[in-house]
C-alpha cells in the first residue's frame, strides 16, 4: 500500500496544520494512501507565561525525538513535510532553533535517507526561517504552495512546483448553510469575521467602517469570530477590543465545533488585509470559507485576494475605508445581490477550492512522485 506521513508545523488547532494536513490527509484517503499525521504541539502566546523554561524545551525536545524515528522506516513511504519539520517555541526563538533543527532533519531525511519528499507552504515562511525553506524547497521532490506569491518565490529553485489553494469541504459548509437556512426566522443581517488569532490584528483596518456602518444600519450586528476566550482577544486584539466595544459588536469564542454554524449565520464576510511582503504570500482562506458558505465575500485587494475575487461578480474588492463602507453598504441594502454573490462564491469553491477537487490533484501528484 502506499504510505504518506504528514509531519505537520502545528497541531489540530492551528489553522495551516488543520487545513493543509490533518483535513488533506483524511481526504487522501479515499484514494488507496494509508496516511499517517505526525503534528507539533504550538505553544500559544496566552500560554507564555504560565510555563517555564524547562516546559518550553521539554515540549521542543519530545517534538524533535518523536520525527527523528520516522525516516527510518522503509522506503516505500513518503514525506509531506509542512511549512517545516519543527515548531513549538515561541516567537524568534521557534526561529533561530527551528531552522537549525529543519535543516538537520533534512539533511538526515533527504541527502543521508534519500526519501522522497513533497514539501508544502502557504504562508511566507521564508522571512522568519530563510535558510531552511529555500533548502527545503530547493532538494524537495516537489514543492506545493497555497498562493501565487509563494509559487513566484519556489519555482526560482525548484522545476516541480504546484499551486494547490487552501481549500474547504463544501459538502460540510453547504450542509451547515442548509440546516440555518430551514431554521432561521432572524431578519437582523449579520457581518462576520472569521479568523486565527494572529490575524485579528487586520481588523484595526475596518475599526472606522465598522462603527460608521452600526451608526446607519439598526439592522446589522457584527460577529467577530477569531480567539478560543476573551483573554486571548485581549492579548491578540486589544485595540480593537477596546475600539469595537459597542452592543452590535460581538466577540465570539473560536470552536472547532461551532464555527461552521456560527457562520452560516452569517449574511456578509469580510476579509481585511494589510499590504506587505507577508500579506501578498497568503491564501486567500477566509474568503474561500464566506463563498463556501454561500455569503459574500467583501475583501482587500491584496495578494491572493485578487486571484479569487471578481469584483461585483463573486465577492468584492476594497482599496479604500470609503470603498469597505459603500460596497457593504450595497450588501446591506440589497437581499437579491447578496443572494447573486454568494452564490456565485459557491460556484467558484466548486469549481477551484474543493477540498475533494484539489486532494484529487494531490493524489496524483503523489503517485507521480513515488513512481520516480
Amino acid at each position: 500500500m502506499k504510505k504518506v506521513t504528514f509531519i505537520l508545523s502545528g497541531d489540530h488547532i492551528d489553522p495551516a496544520s488543520r487545513d493543509r494536513g490533518y483535513c488533506v490527509a483524511m481526504e487522501l484517503r479515499n484514494y488507496g494512501f494509508s496516511v499517517e499525521v505526525v503534528d507539533s504541539p504550538v505553544l500559544r502566546r496566552s500560554e507564555y507565561t504560565f510555563l517555564s523554561a524547562f516546559d518550553y524545551v521539554k515540549r521542543f525536545t519530545v517534538n524533535i525525538v518523536k520525527k527523528v524515528p520516522l525516516f527510518f522506516r522503509d522506503q516505500e513511504h513518503i514525506y509531506f513535510v509542512q511549512r517545516d519539520f519543527i515548531a513549538g517555541l515561541p516567537g524568534v526563538l521557534n526561529n533561530i532553533l527551528g531552522e537549525f533543527i529543519t535543516i538537520l532533519l533534512l539533511f538526515l531525511s533527504k541527502i543521508l535517507l534519500r526519501r522522497k519528499i513533497i514539501f508544502d507552504f502557504d504562508d511566507a515562511i521564508y522571512l522568519g526561517k530563510p535558510l531552511a525553506t529555500y533548502l527545503l524547497t530547493k532538494v524537495a521532490d516537489v514543492v506545493i504552495v497555497g498562493s501565487h506569491k509563494l509559487k513566484n518565490y519556489a519555482v526560482k529553485l525548484n522545476s516541480a512546483v504546484f499551486l494547490i489553494p487552501t481549500s474547504v469541504n463544501l459538502d460540510r459548509y453547504l450542509e451547515a448553510k442548509l440546516k440555518h437556512k430551514n431554521n432561521s426566522k432572524d431578519e437582523k443581517i449579520t457581518i462576520v469575521w472569521i479568523g486565527s488569532q494572529s490575524t485579528l490584528r487586520y481588523l484595526e483596518l475596518l475599526i472606522k467602517p465598522i462603527l460608521i456602518l452600526v451608526r446607519r444600519y439598526p439592522e446589522i450586528n457584527i460577529k467577530i469570530i477569531g480567539a478560543r476566550n476573551i483573554a486571548e482577544y485581549r492579548t491578540y486584539a486589544p485595540n480593537v477590543l477596546a475600539a469595537l466595544d459597542h452592543e452590535r459588536i460581538e466577540f465570539v469564542n473560536w470552536d472547532s465545533n461551532t464555527y461552521l454554524s456560527e457562520l452560516a449565520q452569517s449574511d456578509i464576510g469580510i476579509a481585511p488585509l494589510s499590504s506587505g511582503e507577508g500579506e501578498e504570500a497568503k491564501c486567500g482562506k477566509k474568503v474561500i470559507e464566506y463563498m463556501g458558505m454561500g455569503i459574500p465575500a467583501v475583501a482587500s485587494a491584496v495578494g491572493e485576494n485578487n486571484f479569487i475575487v471578481r469584483d461585483g461578480e463573486n465577492g468584492f474588492l476594497c482599496r479604500s475605508a470609503k470603498e469597505w463602507i459603500d460596497k457593504i453598504s450595497l450588501l446591506v441594502e440589497d437581499k437579491k445581490l447578496r443572494e447573486k454573490l454568494g452564490s456565485e462564491g459557491i460556484k467558484t469553491v466548486e469549481y477551484m477550492y474543493s477540498l475533494k477537487r484539489n486532494v484529487k490533484k494531490l493524489a496524483m501528484i503523489i503517485n507521480w512522485v513515488l513512481d520516480m
